[in-house]
């Protein structure tokens, strides 16, 4: 009777616990306009600066595709996503305007349904700059 009772009570436990896991969001997936970066000022201190005046976009495809532009074209190619350790590369490809193919290295700091906010780091390991983007479709 008491094993029942210990077993009752475990699992109960166990779906409670369950149930309290945070939600999970991993799909990238869609179109993001960028609301703020945050940058070093003149005087060294980081903060976050609203882009107001020219946004950047980035349209993620479902396969494996992505854009990246402003007021003007920025870019495209392929990218890959690692959500277990946040890690988003891109692939640019070359195109009419003279770019030439690239690779860059991304940290996604945080995704959910609205929001994405990814940070660049040097080649070195030192923190750039970060920018928040929200989802506009």
């Amino acid at each position: 009777m008491k094993s029942k009772i210990l077993s009752a009570i475990l699992i109960f436990f166990v779906f409670i616990l369950a149930s309290c896991t945070k939600e999970t969001f991993s799909n990238i997936n869609g179109q993001w306009v960028s609301v703020a970066v945050y940058t070093k000022q003149q005087n060294g201190s980081y903060r976050w600066v609203k882009t107001d005046k020219f946004p950047h976009f980035y349209q993620f495809s479902s396969d494996t595709r992505f854009v990246s532009y402003t007021d003007a074209p920025g870019g495209y190619g392929t990218y890959s996503y690692d959500s277990r350790s946040g890690e988003l590369t891109l692939a640019y490809e070359a195109d009419q305007y003279g770019n030439t193919p690239q690779t860059a290295i991304f940290k996604v700091e945080q995704l959910n349904k609205k929001q994405l906010v990814i940070s660049y780091y040097s080649p070195a390991g030192n923190f750039v700059y970060k920018t928040e983007y929200s989802k506009i479709d």
